[in-house]
């Protein structure tokens, strides 16, 4: 997926954490070339297109400043800022597990946790995330440079690259400068998630 101009571009679509009661643990994961965007980022709102700054929980990577950031409340509260040391220039692996019983946040990158904070438990915030949709969000992208290669909620794909295990009819994007996400060519292996 890229997109075909800069803004902060949202695509969610509707994954309710209550249609999943079985599950104790939520797990997003998503593949990205972080090398076309000031930062990355995935997670849950309560609502569509919230995104990081609305959103309930949400886990930004700062290309600038090679760091992970976990928000709550949308972006009212940062409850979490990590040196991400494995971050590479290029292409790079996000896993973020919440575990819905313990109300706690765990991430890696390129599987790996962060040095600090690996572990965070929502409760000390008084914080439960409402969970309807899962999104991912691109801030600045370079116009045309591919950006989210795949994007996974609980092990389902959701999409991978050109969307075709996916329905991407039932992806809303949306920013303020209005830019679209779109195919950008054919699926890559991930032997991750193969």
């Amino acid at each position: 997926v890229s997109s075909t101009s800069g803004g902060q571009p949202i695509a969610d679509l509707p994954f309710s954490a209550s249609s999943h009661p079985q599950d104790s643990e939520i797990r997003i994961s998503s593949t990205f070339d972080i090398s076309g965007l000031g930062w990355y980022g995935v997670g849950f709102s309560s609502t569509t297109l919230q995104g990081l700054f609305g959103g309930q929980l949400g886990i930004l990577v700062n290309r600038l400043t090679s760091s992970l950031e976990i928000w709550i409340s949308g972006a009212g509260t940062r409850v979490s800022l990590q040196a991400i040391p494995n971050l590479t220039a290029t292409r790079n692996r996000l896993d973020v597990f919440y575990n819905k019983s313990a109300n706690t946040v765990r991430v890696q990158v390129n599987g790996q946790e962060p040095v600090a904070g690996a572990l965070v438990d929502l409760d000390t915030y008084s914080f439960t995330p409402t969970i309807n949709f899962a999104y991912f969000q691109m801030f600045n992208p370079t116009a045309g440079q591919s950006s989210v290669e795949d994007f996974w909620v609980n092990g389902a794909v959701i999409f991978r690259d050109d969307f075709e295990r996916g329905n991407s009819l039932s992806w809303i994007t949306c920013a303020t400068t209005s830019p679209t996400c779109i195919d950008d060519g054919p699926p890559i292996p991930d032997p991750l998630m193969d």
